[in-house]
């Protein structure tokens, strides 16, 4: 039984970085076409998190996003797709983690609709200086001093 969208499966994307990184790509280069395809295939975001022995004997990790991660929340149960692989090169063991926003709608979105504008009705045009102010005498303000 297959996945319907291999892209917005965080298991699927980090088995694939992984196999990449055995067959000898570049740790960087192969995330950042990780991060491409996830983000081409719709995902509101994704992140990526590569870890380990990577460019010396000092382990660091390197981690690349794209659109809006969620962290907390609601959002995690429904949308939040998260997967971690390990892989065995030559240096050490790499760690890959893969977070994937589904597309959806969260419960942030807030959408805004445009009221159509209807044509305000034409109105006579009067002499103002005729016209009785309420509260008192033509055309002042009332107030005297």
């Amino acid at each position: 039984m297959g996945v319907e969208n291999p892209e917005l499966n965080a298991r699927v994307m980090a088995s694939r970085l992984a196999v990449a990184l055995e067959k000898g790509f570049h740790f960087r280069r192969a995330a950042f076409i990780t991060l491409r395809r996830i983000m081409a295939a719709g995902a509101l975001g994704a992140e990526v998190v590569v870890s380990g022995k990577l460019t010396s004997e000092r382990a660091k990790f390197e981690k690349l996003r794209a659109g809006k991660i969620y962290r907390s929340g609601d959002q995690i149960n429904y949308l939040v797709d998260r997967a971690v692989a390990n892989v065995l090169l030559i240096p050490g063991i790499y760690g890959i983690e893969v977070i994937i926003v589904r597309p959806g709608r969260p419960a942030d979105y807030i959408e805004v609709v445009q009221q159509p504008q209807a044509a305000a009705p034409a109105q006579p045009a009067s002499p103002a200086s005729t016209e009785t102010q309420p509260g008192g005498s033509p055309g002042g303000s009332g107030g005297g001093g």
